[in-house]
């Protein structure tokens, strides 16, 4: 396992230097920290550790907090908001493979295998992050078994989520994937989706690989078969099938 300096980008296990935003305060971030699921095992010692090699930063919707092909940064923990994450294809067009969600982490990919940001991370709300140095995996990664668990599971979940967005991209038709990614988004947002984290057609085209104009008229379709109730505050889907 090859973890690295955010400096240097050279694999590394020695001390950093605190990173200390201005006016942060230690103990309030490691309140914070010891809240978010990647490192709610940790006890206050471990959590102030964390929060004073960390930041948090605040990124306007619209924002790339992370750009396929960067070198590895920080580790990013989602505290609020909502997120896309996306990949380019071979023609320049960004396609949606997934979204990120309060307590997620991203961009963790390359300090694990020493490579480069595999995909994008756009805002698609207001985003506020905790912003982790390399360096304090590096330290605690040899020493915590949990830790190193939780982000095997979680590179595990980013794999089985792209086998699921293979599979839906292999539906025949447009009305079919449509489906599928509308109960999969209900899903990521347990079974809400509420006011602002709704997607708008054109987001769900670029979840389902066609045009905005063509998911519109499927969601008509599925809206008129009693399917899919789009409402103003949820998406409700009650496990219908689509038809071809």
């Amino acid at each position: 396992m090859v973890l690295l300096d955010a400096n240097s980008h050279a694999a590394t296990a020695g001390p950093t230097s605190p990173l200390r935003p201005v006016g942060a305060d230690p103990d309030a971030l490691a309140d914070i920290v010891i809240r978010l699921p990647l490192f709610s095992h940790l006890n206050w010692e471990q959590a102030r550790f964390v929060s004073l090699h960390a930041s948090r930063r605040t990124w306007p919707r619209g924002s790339h907090m992370v750009t396929q092909g960067d070198p590895a940064s920080d580790l990013f923990v989602l505290m609020s908001g909502s997120a896309e994450k996306l990949v380019a294809s071979p023609d320049r067009r960004e396609i949606v493979t997934d979204i990120v969600v309060p307590g997620e982490a991203f961009g963790e990919a390359p300090i694990i295998d020493g490579g480069h940001q595999t995909a994008s991370i756009r805002s698609s709300q207001r985003c506020e992050v905790l912003c982790v140095r390399p360096t304090v995996l590096a330290q605690l990664l040899p020493h915590d078994n949990v830790l190193t668990l939780k982000l095997l599971r979680h590179l595990c979940v980013q794999v089985r989520r792209s086998r699921g967005l293979i599979r839906a991209l292999g539906l025949p038709t447009v009305r079919e994937r449509t489906l599928d990614r509308i109960a999969w988004l209900q899903q990521r947002q347990q079974g809400s989706l509420a006011e602002g984290c709704m997607p708008t057609h054109t987001a769900l085209a670029r979840f389902v690989g066609a045009n905005r104009e063509t998911v519109s008229r499927a969601v008509a379709s599925l809206v008129e078969d009693g399917i899919v109730r789009w409402r103003a505050d949820a998406m409700d889907d009650p496990r219908g099938t689509a038809g071809p």
